[in-house]
């Protein structure tokens, strides 16, 4: 498969789960208080999908 039809494929499956990818700029201070609540090893600062899933758990957290 090519790059841009595997990104039509994953896009299309998120859609399909009812996700919608979204970009959020964060403050150092923002990855912090991540690691302080243990949803981000702080190992894991500079991975974005770590970063990712940790922002997720936080608002299922407070969305409920």
């Amino acid at each position: 498969m090519t790059t841009s039809a595997e990104r039509v494929r994953r896009h299309r499956a998120r859609r399909r789960r009812g996700l919608v990818p979204v970009q959020v700029v964060l403050f150092e201070r923002e990855l912090d208080e991540l690691v302080r609540r243990r949803l981000l090893a702080a190992e894991c600062r500079d991975d974005r999908r770590a970063i990712a899933e940790a922002v997720g758990t936080l608002l299922s957290k407070v969305l409920r």
